[in-house]
């Protein structure tokens, strides 16, 4: 039932969305409703019963914690449902069927910025890899060995991983042999925020973008303070466990290595910089057809949660799903909580938190 949970700031669920679109034959259709002035991008007429995205169960404090939302998180998503659900400015509208606008920078600044990032990037990831991607293979077999182990004791069709006594063993395990191997992605990460600062603040002088950058940092404040991934390694374990159940230990153990060594720096260096950048908040529509041509969406969600949540697949959807470029698992919450960390493997072969 978590990746059918209410989506916060009025946004709905894959279910709720599709229910609604049903009533009319296209995207298209809903945008043509909105330009006539016959609906808002908040209701798409759908009954009180429907609007479950709306239902209070639990105080605030209970809320965000179950969910694992922050403050400043729900702040931002109340003030721009409060604006129309767009942006926070109100000129921006309520269309919620489309993408915001978004004019694309082709400034002089911005493609020496690029250049720049690029550059600076290659001077760095190069002697990394050459230094630590053989090593980091290396450390981390000895607990993706276990972990398989683990896997070859579910059985196919497994919905979820239970935290049994024989978990909690298996996970405390794992970490120990683990270690060297948290230890050398807790370094690559140190030298990782090093050249971040050394890069991002040589850039943000010669260039004199101050104002600029405290912009970019207060955009990024409402994303600030989730979840902690220390505090959900055993959320981790149970991801991996899916993950490994879908490609193997071989492919798992290089898209592991991908993901400690590079992600962060491509994540917060080259996608998301606020000393290289000048980064603003974008509303993207995730508003479906009515899926009418292929099956009730009810079903569809079910289906798509199995395959997303499954902890061990069938063999033959196994191979299927690993055929796909893009592998989401995203495993059930465990009890207490609505939610849980998981994986993607996306771009093949990387598997980004």
């Amino acid at each position: 039932k978590n990746f059918v949970s209410w989506c916060n700031g009025g946004k709905r669920s894959e279910v709720e969305l599709s229910r609604s679109m049903s009533r009319s034959n296209s995207r298209e259709a809903i945008r043509e409703m909105h330009m006539r002035g016959h609906m808002k991008g908040s209701d798409f007429h759908v009954t009180s019963a429907e609007r479950q995205w709306e239902k209070v169960t639990v105080d605030e404090a209970t809320r965000m914690r179950l969910n694992g939302e922050s403050a400043q998180c729900m702040a931002h998503m109340k003030a721009m449902k409060k604006a129309g659900g767009v942006s926070l400015r109100e000129a921006d509208g309520a269309d919620t069927s489309k993408d915001q606008d978004w004019p694309l920078d082709e400034s002089c600044f911005a493609k020496c910025a690029d250049m720049y990032c690029l550059i600076t990037t290659g001077l760095w990831l190069v002697p990394k890899v050459l230094i630590f991607v053989i090593p980091m293979l290396l450390l981390e077999l000895p607990a993706l060995v276990l972990l398989r182990s683990y896997v070859a004791t579910l059985k196919p069709g497994t919905d979820k991983v239970r935290r049994s006594g024989r978990f909690w063993m298996s996970f405390v395990l794992a970490s120990l042999l683990f270690f060297p191997a948290g230890i050398l992605a807790i370094v690559s990460l140190m030298v990782d925020y090093l050249f971040y600062w050394l890069f991002g603040i040589t850039f943000c002088i010669f260039t004199s973008r101050y104002c600029a950058v405290w912009r970019s940092m207060k955009a990024l404040n409402p994303y600030r303070n989730g979840p902690w991934i220390i505090s959900h390694l055993p959320d981790i374990y149970v991801a991996l466990i899916g993950q490994t159940a879908r490609q193997g230990i071989f492919e798992i153990a290089w898209s592991l290595s991908n993901m400690l060594l590079f992600i962060p720096w491509f994540k917060y260096y080259v996608t998301v910089n606020p000393w290289l950048q000048n980064l603003d908040h974008r509303f993207v529509s995730q508003i479906t057809t009515s899926m009418s041509d292929i099956a009730p969406a009810e079903h569809c969600a079910s289906i798509l949660q199995e395959i997303v949540s499954r902890a061990k697949h069938h063999p033959g959807r196994a191979r299927k799903v690993d055929l796909w470029s893009f592998v989401p698992h995203y495993p059930s919450p465990p009890p207490g909580r609505r939610y849980a960390l998981g994986l993607q493997q996306g771009v093949r072969y990387t598997s980004p938190l």
